[in-house]
């Protein structure tokens, strides 16, 4: 494969019709998403991710990526790093944990160093 395919096709989905207007695009719902003023997207980089190594973005990015265009970056062409779990995923065995502790989980009390158990 010469380039990704998968990325540029969610690009075009979304009516971005060139890589600075993805970049510009992505960049700014990454900064109302997060409500970071400070995340950024240059078209190098997109045009770096729509290439035939496109690297892995950071884990806001890929929420950001997953929130824009309804994908996971592992379905968008990018190549999966080692121990990447998805949000997603976190939240659901997070979820399960907590039902089979019975709802109950413990939190370090500030003040005395003491740990106390809520339910």
């Amino acid at each position: 494969m010469s380039r990704n395919d998968a990325l540029r096709a969610a690009r075009l989905r979304v009516g971005w019709r060139s890589a600075e207007a993805a970049a510009n695009a992505l960049q700014a719902h990454g900064q109302r998403l997060l409500d970071d003023r400070q995340f950024t997207v240059s078209a190098r980089t997109w045009r770096r991710w729509e290439g035939p190594r496109p690297g892995w973005p950071s884990e806001d990015t890929a929420i950001v990526l997953h929130d824009a265009l309804g994908r996971w970056p592992e379905d968008l062409g990018f190549t999966t790093p080692p121990g990447w779990i998805r949000p997603e995923q976190h939240e659901e065995t997070t979820a399960q944990t907590s039902q089979l502790l019975g709802g109950v989980f413990w939190i370090k009390s500030g003040e005395s160093n003491a740990w106390s158990g809520r339910g």
